[in-house]
């Protein structure tokens, strides 16, 4: 629109202009003899000068006319006086070029103009460039600097100040490089100066000092700017802390290496014959190591959760959980004994032992290990069970020792004083009443004594499946006909030293045993074999030093026993008979013999399915 304006303007000083100059004419007339042309061409500048090329020419070409007409109202003619022509001539042709060059200069001014514009409207955006920089770099939480050429600092952001405590002007030539630790200067300038000289980018981690003094590890980026020509101007760069992530990082680098020890040890774990446990801190088991699957034959799924608990024995449970949630609501150890269901379906006893998991004073759990001790109790049992047999044995033996030694003194002259009477006399039928009491408390003596190990012995070698087909005729006589008498052997020589005729009172009182638990008559099964205790075995049976041994199961169909009954199947005088039927030594007088013998006896029973019984003596010879 100005530029529109200008023209519009040219145009109307053209034709104003040339007015005037024509007014100017009329009123002053001749000059010279010729009409003045001096207010024609200022007419024909002015357009020019306003308008430019187009004003200036039309106000030539009016102002040529308008010049003519005065030379021809003179002369006649224009061309009658070749000096009007020349003068004409000269107003045209000085008209057209002062257009011409009128419009050379408002052409060179629209470009002083629009590059005055430009100038302007680039320091514009360099401002607002400069602002948005500067606002840009003031809004980073990290430091930013730039460098000159030969790299030195000539910008630092607030940040920068507030880091470090040193504003622009106090950083010289080298004024940032003191504030990186002394250690890590060299180190620092060989990592920066290849990049600096190639002009690349490059980034390094020091240890810088704090407004306070203290150093702490930051990340220095640095990239060049290049102008057109691609070279490096100035050079940008961003300094962040990074002290605490870098000391997260070699926290967790440490706790990686340890975890990896972890691991090592806990693969060994995973696999250790010990039953291994965790659970999380809601109470629940979380994992459960090999060993443990192993053991009952279940998945991992089904024994997450509160499903180990479906292994343990009904009558276990309550007391085994109530002993899991008290330990756990108070945060201590715990330790406790269940019966656990082995793949096979059988019950094993298992000691269990649980800690708590806290790390920096957070409980994370439980974390436990189990142990079948069912070998290791029974083994106590029978340690105990025989002490306790042993001490009996001794007084009883010692007892019956002394017993003994009366009787023999009562008997002895009880036979004396027989010889004095005849056999009608009354007093002889007492002595002899007398004589078969002391007979019978002598046979009784000689259990005791038997089950004491104090009854004198004559081993030798027997053939044990000999002395068991010779003894199973007499048992068939005792026994009765409601009771079958079966004899098996696997067959291999089977030759053990023991006293032949304890070996039979042995081999009656376990029959007479049987045949009491089977009122209505059964099944009695006398099973020899030859079995040897070692290597894998040798822990069995603790009792069995590592050899071979004969063993002879006798075993009946009859009630069976209580776990009450069998644990204290061997005690003197113990029986289940009613009072007055039995002395309860016969099976203690058999445990007596066996031991005596150097073997052991053992039995197996359950309510309703009869009771097997296991003789175990050395064996001696080859097979």
């Amino acid at each position: 629109m100005k530029r529109l304006s200008a023209g519009s303007l040219g145009y109307v000083v053209a034709i104003v202009g040339t007015g005037v100059a024509a007014l100017i004419r009329f009123e002053v007339g001749d000059l010279a003899g010729r009409g003045p042309l001096g207010p024609f061409f200022l007419a024909i500048l002015l357009a020019g000068w306003l308008g430019g090329w187009r004003p200036g020419l039309v106000a030539t070409i009016v102002s040529t006319l308008v010049a003519s007409i005065f030379f021809v109202d003179r002369t006649g003619p224009v061309f009658n006086d070749p000096g009007d022509a020349i003068a004409v001539a000269l107003l045209f042709g000085s008209g057209i070029l002062t257009s011409w060059l009128c419009e050379i200069a408002h052409r060179r001014g629209r470009r002083l103009d629009l590059q005055e514009q430009d100038l302007r409207a680039g320091r514009k955006l360099l401002e607002e460039s400069e602002e948005r920089y500067r606002l840009l770099t003031e809004a980073q939480p990290g430091m930013v600097w730039t460098l000159r050429q030969d790299h030195t600092v000539d910008f630092v952001n607030s940040a920068w100040v507030a880091y470090t405590g040193r504003p622009l002007h106090e950083i010289d030539a080298n004024g940032w490089r003191d504030l990186i630790h002394p250690d890590d200067r060299a180190a620092m300038i060989a990592t920066i100066s290849t990049p600096l000289a190639r002009g690349e980018p490059h980034e390094v981690q020091v240890r810088f000092r704090r407004h306070d003094g203290m150093y702490r590890r930051v990340l220095s980026r640095v990239v060049p700017v290049r102008d057109g020509d691609g070279t490096v101007v100035k050079w940008i760069g961003t300094t962040t802390d990074i002290h605490d992530l870098w000391l997260a990082r070699e926290g967790l680098r440490e706790s990686k290496v340890k975890l990896q020890q972890i691991e090592e040890r806990f693969s060994h774990v995973a696999s250790a014959p010990v039953m291994i446990w965790s659970s999380g801190a809601d109470k629940r088991r979380d994992w459960f190591n090999e060993s443990w699957l192993a053991f009952t034959g279940r998945t991992l799924e089904q024994e997450l959760g509160d499903g180990w608990l479906d292994g343990v024995h009904p009558q276990d449970r309550e007391r085994c959980f109530e002993t899991y949630l008290t330990a756990f609501d108070a945060r201590q150890p715990f330790t406790m004994e269940y019966r656990l269901r082995h793949r096979d379906g059988t019950y094993r006893l298992i000691l269990d032992e649980g800690v708590p998991r806290s790390i920096d004073g957070r409980f994370y759990g439980y974390v436990g290990s189990a142990v079948d001790v069912t070998e290791q109790r029974l083994a106590e049992e029978q340690s105990l069970q025989s002490k306790k047999m042993e001490a009996v044995g001794q007084l009883a033996g010692g007892v019956a020792h002394d017993f003994n030694n009366l009787l023999t003194i009562i008997n002895g002259y009880t036979d004396l004083m027989l010889t004095r009477f005849t056999t009608e006399d009354t007093t002889r039928q007492e002595l002899e009443e007398v004589r078969i009491a002391g007979e019978r408390a002598a046979s009784l003596t000689s259990q005791l004594l038997a089950f004491g190990r104090r009854q004198a012995m004559q081993p030798t070698v027997l053939d044990i499946n000999a002395e068991i087909a010779e003894s199973a005729k007499t048992l068939r006589r005792i026994l009765g006909p409601d009771v079958e008498i079966t004899v098996e052997s696997d067959g291999v020589r089977a030759q053990a030293r023991a006293d032949r005729n304890q070996f039979a009172q042995v081999l009656l009182n376990l029959a007479v045993n049987a045949r009491e638990a089977m009122p209505d008559g059964g099944r009695l099964t006398f099973a020899t074999s030859v079995v040897e205790f070692g290597g894998a075995n040798a822990n069995r049976n603790p009792r069995l030093t590592p050899r071979r041994y004969v063993r002879l199961a006798i075993s009946d169909t009859g009630r069976g026993m209580t776990p009450e009954v069998k644990a204290r199947l061997f005690e003197p005088f113990f029986t289940t008979k009613e009072f007055g039927k039995g002395s309860g030594l016969g099976l203690s007088v058999a445990h007596g013999i066996v031991e005596q013998s150097g073997g052991h006896i053992e039995v197996e029973s359950e309510p309703g399915h009869g009771a097997r019984f296991f003789i175990y003596l050395p064996c001696v010879g080859s097979a």
